[in-house]
């Protein structure tokens, strides 16, 4: 018996039976579905947060409402957790941690924050011309896409006015300007971007579809197309200078021109906003396109260089189920936002 236990213990295969390894194909839209899987259940914990500060705080209003004999105002309860944006800062905070451990034997902290090139003062200005360069033309295609919308009964204004309005508390400029901007980088140029480096396929290709997911992550049918463009630019900083540049870019791209921009117009005279607002547009949107002209060659040197990737990535990112259930779940969120003109707020 022992002799026979002995010989199963030194059996070996045959050497004609070969363990065939994964696949490229295989081993890459692996991944993908890593990164669509760990952004869906990000996006599910944001939401069971989020709706469940609201569930929480409307039965301990309901509580205290009875124990009054009044009946709980549930619109302001809403519009109050709006305004403060409790919810939302609790939420990605917590979707941040899960990442972090989701993620920590693919990619870890030290990776996700490593310094890369040094960053200039002329640098980080250029980058914020060609940020904020962006913004005319999409404040045009807000205008074009609502107008097309209204030939056919629709609006859109709602969804646009609410991307562009200020904080109205302290607590939602927190969040909005600093705690997002940080949560957002990490989980899109840390986690989702980095994996996608990872690959093997091109710094191009990281750029492009980490962008493509931040903008879709937005839900709103004409700020993810900004999103889309500003994330290329929060990419190429943290591609090229590190995270921690993008992440002041997109502060300051969400406090300064956005909270303290929206704050100074809103206590001034509507005309002189106007023309402040239109000065400022115009006036970045040249000097952006002033630094195109000028780091043109550069620009073309590194899109030769980094914007190659070969079709078949491309083609297996956009065939991979996970990726489409979350672009799916968020193109249906955008398209709620589109309201027939009768009842369009």
């Amino acid at each position: 018996m022992e002799n026979i236990n002995h010989q199963q213990q030194q059996y070996q295969p045959p050497p004609n039976v070969l363990i065939t390894p994964p696949s490229e194909k295989r081993l890459f839209k692996n991944k993908i579905s890593f990164i669509s899987s760990g952004l869906l259940i990000y996006s599910a914990i944001m939401y069971a947060v989020v709706f469940g500060i609201m569930f929480i705080s409307i039965f301990i209003q309901g509580i205290i409402s009875g124990i009054k004999n009044e009946t709980p105002d549930i619109d302001a309860i809403m519009n109050e957790l709006m305004e403060t944006d409790m919810g939302m800062g609790i939420a990605v905070i917590l979707g941040c941690l899960f990442l972090l451990l989701f993620n920590i034997k693919r990619v870890r902290p030290k990776q996700i924050f490593e310094k890369r090139k040094p960053m200039s003062i002329s640098k980080f200005i250029m980058l914020v011309c060609v940020l904020m360069c962006i913004q005319l033309p999409i404040s045009l295609f807000d205008v074009l896409f609502e107008t097309i919308l209204n030939q056919f009964g629709f609006s859109a204004q709602a969804a646009i006015e609410s991307s562009q309005a200020g904080s109205t508390t302290i607590s939602m400029m927190l969040y909005a300007g600093f705690i997002g901007p940080f949560a957002e980088e990490f989980v899109y140029r840390g986690y989702t971007m980095k994996t996608l480096e990872s690959t093997g396929a091109g710094k191009g290709y990281a750029l492009v579809i980490s962008s493509i997911l931040f903008g879709i992550m937005h839900a709103n049918p004409t700020q993810s197309v900004y999103a889309f463009f500003a994330g290329m630019v929060f990419a190429y900083a943290a591609m090229e200078y590190g995270i921690i540049w993008s992440m002041i870019l997109h502060i300051a791209n969400n406090f300064l021109f956005g909270d303290v921009m929206v704050f100074i117009c809103n206590h001034i005279p509507e005309s002189t906003a106007d023309i402040i607002n239109w000065v400022m547009l115009i006036g970045l949107c040249i000097a952006g396109i002033v630094v195109l002209i000028v780091k043109r060659k550069q620009t073309a040197e590194y899109i030769r260089t980094n914007f190659r990737t070969d079709k078949k990535y491309y083609s297996w990112t956009f065939t991979n189920i996970l990726f489409w259930v979350f672009v799916g779940i968020n193109i249906i969120l955008a398209i709620t936002a589109i309201n027939p003109i009768e009842t369009a707020s």
